[in-house]
């Protein structure tokens, strides 16, 4: 299999699929689903293509290199892997042969994701959490594990189709949390597990910050509790 990268990256490999009968050009693709995701690998076939010829695929209007071949039967099949979706829209994707007949097939996607805001606050903050992709839903858990032990397990929202999407205000820790480093998952269990999947992983640190004279004035040279949202890992 060749493998290609662009705005949306693909792997393309031209293979014989069954003889179809069809006239009018068309592409599908395997498995069929309301919501595609970043990094999923789909299958792609196509019919009454010109036999014996090639095939290009464009994705959103932009040409990805490579070509799969058409068999005698005028079909075509290809693997395709789906690169990064931004926020949740509608994708086109466009097989063209060198005789000029196309074919195009419209999806859905998006990349499974939670956006954290403010990034920087006092601990205790309600954060806007907005997420996407949670698929394996409908529910969203929460799942915090910190210094001393500290636990906390939430359902937290309900996911939103066609995407699995959510916008809440949630405090992640408490005020009075300790300080150190917090590991957070996202997934669609009850009971945590590190072994859950899917599942999105995030961090965030709290640490001892001096207080503003301006905004709290009885607060000057006072250390407060803040949050740091850092980063997340798959």
């Amino acid at each position: 299999m060749r493998r290609f990268a662009t705005a949306v990256a693909v792997g393309l490999a031209g293979t014989a699929a069954a003889a179809g009968t069809a006239h009018a050009q068309a592409i599908s693709v395997t498995p069929p689903k309301a919501c595609y995701l970043t990094g999923e690998t789909v299958s792609l076939s196509g019919s009454a293509f010109t036999a014996g010829g090639t095939v290009t695929l464009a994705i959103d209007g932009r040409q990805v290199p490579g070509q799969a071949l058409i068999d005698p039967a005028g079909n075509f099949a290809a693997e395709v892997r789906l690169g990064t979706m931004r926020g949740v829209k509608a994708h086109t994707m466009t097989a063209t042969d060198s005789a000029g007949l196309a074919a195009t097939f419209t999806y859905t996607g998006t990349t499974n994701r939670v956006n954290v805001r403010p990034q920087d606050a006092r601990a205790g903050t309600k954060r806007r959490l907005r997420g996407s992709g949670f698929l394996a839903g409908p529910r969203v858990y929460m799942h915090v594990r910190g210094p001393g032990g500290y636990r906390s397990d939430k359902r937290i929202a309900r996911a939103k189709p066609p995407c699995g999407t959510f916008a809440v205000r949630r405090r992640i820790v408490g005020s009075g949390a300790s300080t150190g480093r917090y590991r957070v998952q996202f997934d669609a269990v009850r009971r945590f597990s590190r072994k859950t999947r899917p599942r999105l992983v995030g961090f965030m640190t709290v640490s001892l910050r001096a207080g503003s004279a301006v905004a709290r004035p009885s607060l000057f040279g006072r250390a407060t509790l803040a949050e740091r949202w850092t980063t997340f890992a798959g």
